[in-house]
């Protein structure tokens, strides 16, 4: 599975004051969520930095907010009514709120990365316990996914965020093409990919849960999700004509409510 990867950000402080000012106003907005994030133990001083033993859960708090962005941008290319894009954008914000407690609940072992901080090894059955154990609308995370066919617009949305939550080389959230996500994960997980397969297996088959489940029904959504939005909005045609130009296109559509936020005068000398 291979995919481009999708345009660098700007790089300008302009541009990133303005992201992040951009971030703030949203978690602002979603106070609510925030704090259950703060309660998991992914947002807040400890989570934020790396500690004496080299754990650190930026990453998680980060995936979970970059999610919540996604997700409302998509509901609203879609146009998804207020209260579906409401709770859309509120479950992505907080649907990893606990993967903390889970990986702590169900270590193993530990490992130091090359950077120093330190991996968290859980037990794969455990784990793929507790994704399949997953209801409501967040269950689309999670790795039963056998109930597809009675998702509505809103569990395809989440699902395809989800599917291209990855992060940068430095360990920051980011949204990706969901091939480059899926390969990602193969190569972190392969455990995970072997277990969270069986499930799907039929006579004894191995599936892999990335490669053979995940994969070919984020694609399927992706072109729903594409032709919903090229629909609704005739004048993306032309530049974003193919379904795999989606994320770019969402990105790009991030990226200019970002840039159309006031600069700040500078600052009096």
């Amino acid at each position: 599975m291979q995919a481009e990867t999708p345009r660098p950000l700007p790089d300008t402080q302009e541009f990133r004051d303005k992201r992040r000012d951009y971030v703030a106003g949203f978690t602002l907005r979603h106070r609510q969520e925030m704090r259950k994030l703060v309660e998991g133990g992914v947002l807040n001083n400890v989570a934020l930095r790396i500690d004496a033993k080299g754990l650190g859960w930026r990453n998680v708090g980060e995936h979970n907010i970059v999610g919540g962005i996604v997700a409302k941008k998509i509901g609203e290319l879609v146009g998804l009514p207020e209260d579906e894009q409401s709770e859309l954008v509120s479950v992505a914000a907080t649907h990893d709120w606990d993967k903390r407690r889970q990986k702590e609940r169900n270590r193993v072992a530990e490992r130091r990365a090359s950077d120093g901080t330190t991996i968290i090894e859980a037990d794969v059955k455990k784990e793929t316990a507790d994704e399949e154990g997953k209801t409501g609308l967040v269950r689309v995370t999670g790795s039963d996914l056998r109930d597809f066919q009675t998702w509505g617009l809103k569990e395809k949305a989440l699902r395809y965020v989800d599917s291209g939550l990855d992060q940068t080389s430095d360990g920051h959230a980011d949204f990706v093409n969901w091939p480059q996500r899926m390969e990602n994960l193969g190569k972190r997980n392969p455990k995970a990919n072997k277990e969270e397969g069986k499930i799907y297996s039929k006579d004894g088959e191995e599936v892999l849960f990335y490669d053979d489940v995940l994969g070919p029904l984020t694609g399927q959504i992706q072109t729903e999700l594409h032709n919903i939005i090229l629909d609704r909005n005739p004048r993306f045609r032309e530049e974003y004509p193919e379904p795999e130009m989606l994320t770019q296109l969402i990105r790009d559509q991030i990226v200019q409510d970002i840039e159309s936020i006031p600069s700040k005068p500078p600052k009096a000398a």
